[in-house]
């Protein structure tokens, strides 16, 4: 049987057979109501609050538009995979098994512009009693014609807040952006990228 670490409980080893490694499993996930597929999930992040443990992780999807140059790339958003904390792992990894187990996209940068994806990456949570904090950086990969070269823009910093229920989902609030509180002295520093550390 496989050892994995699951980063985010103080590298506490367990055994595990086809449980949360998103770094290189390929896992169901939902976004609007619509299963579908990462191609990886990458930047783990674990945090326990109201008796739910909650794995999030950065979720890529292969760009298949065939009419656009970004055919080749990934997008990105943040998924949450939602565990009773009270419970052993094995229902766990039988729900896993069965394909009864999904992760729920959290947060995506989306667009109807065919010269640009969206990334988000690094999530960085906080817990306390019932409230999750989840900090999630985010930008646009722009496909730049004139100079064949691809460009990020339009950056975005942005906190969620969602309250947790054992034996539910998380129920998160709208994302707060924080670029605008931060932004004089973002420019006095000359500072151009934002983003969260992970963890």
């Amino acid at each position: 049987m496989e050892l994995c670490t699951l980063r985010g409980i103080s590298q506490r080893k367990c055994n595990c057979h086809r449980m949360l490694n998103f770094s290189c499993q390929k896992r169901q996930s939902e976004l609007n109501g619509k299963d579908e597929t990462r191609k990886f999930f990458a930047s783990s992040s674990l945090v326990i609050a109201g008796g739910v443990l909650v794995a999030f992780a950065e979720g890529h999807i292969d760009y298949t538009d065939p009419h656009s140059h970004l055919v080749g790339y990934t997008y990105s958003n943040i998924v949450a995979g939602y565990i009773d904390a009270a419970e052993s792992w094995a229902p766990l990894v039988a729900a896993i098994d069965a394909n009864q187990w999904k992760a729920y996209s959290v947060f995506a940068r989306t667009t109807s512009q065919v010269d640009r994806v969206g990334r988000a990456f690094f999530p960085t949570t906080v817990a306390k009693d019932n409230k999750v904090l989840l900090l999630v950086g985010s930008h646009y990969l722009i496909d730049d014609s004139t100079e064949s070269v691809w460009t990020k823009g339009d950056w975005s910093l942005a906190l969620l807040v969602g309250e947790a229920t054992r034996g539910k989902q998380i129920q998160w609030g709208q994302p707060q952006q924080l670029l605008p509180q931060i932004a004089q002295s973002a420019q006095a520093n000359q500072l151009d990228e934002f983003f969260g550390a992970g963890g």
